[in-house]
C-alpha cells in the first residue's frame, strides 16, 4: 500500500515539474541607457509568466547593443520599478524602496571591467 501512495506521489510531482518548465516567460525590453563612456547599456525590462504570477522588474549591464541574460541582471523587484537610476563616477547609482527588491548585486562585470552599483534605498510607495 505505501509504494502505491509513493508511486502516486511521485508521478504527481513528476506531472508538476513538466508542467511548470513550460510555461513561457513573456519579456519586454522597456528601454536603454548607455553610460557616459559609451561603452555599456543599463536595459531596463519586465519579465511577467501569467495570470497566477506578478511581473518581474528588472534592470541589466550589458555591453552597448548587446542581448541580456540572467547573468547581466543587477537589480530585480516584485510589483513596482526603482524610482530612478543614474550613472554617478563610474558606478550605476539605483534609488529605489528596498521592499520590492527580489534580488540586487553590487558590481557585475561586462567585458572583463567591474561596474559598482549603488543602492540609495527609499520607503515604499503606494503601488497596488
Amino acid at each position: 500500500m505505501r509504494s502505491r501512495s509513493f508511486l502516486a506521489v511521485s508521478a504527481l510531482s513528476l506531472v508538476a515539474i513538466c508542467v511548470t518548465s513550460c510555461i513561457e516567460v513573456a519579456t519586454e525590453e522597456i528601454g536603454r541607457k548607455t553610460d557616459p563612456t559609451n561603452h555599456v547599456d543599463v536595459v531596463t525590462f519586465t519579465r511577467d509568466a501569467g495570470a497566477t504570477t506578478g511581473f518581474g522588474w528588472n534592470l541589466a549591464l550589458v555591453s552597448k547593443g548587446s542581448d541580456f541574460g540572467d547573468d547581466d541582471i543587477v537589480l530585480t523587484t516584485y510589483h513596482g520599478a526603482p524610482d530612478d537610476w543614474k550613472w554617478d563616477a563610474g558606478s550605476l547609482l539605483i534609488t529605489c524602496p528596498k521592499d520590492i527588491v527580489i534580488r540586487s548585486k553590487d558590481k557585475i562585470n561586462v567585458d572583463g571591467k567591474d561596474y559598482p552599483v549603488k543602492f540609495h534605498w527609499t520607503q515604499k510607495t503606494d503601488q497596488k
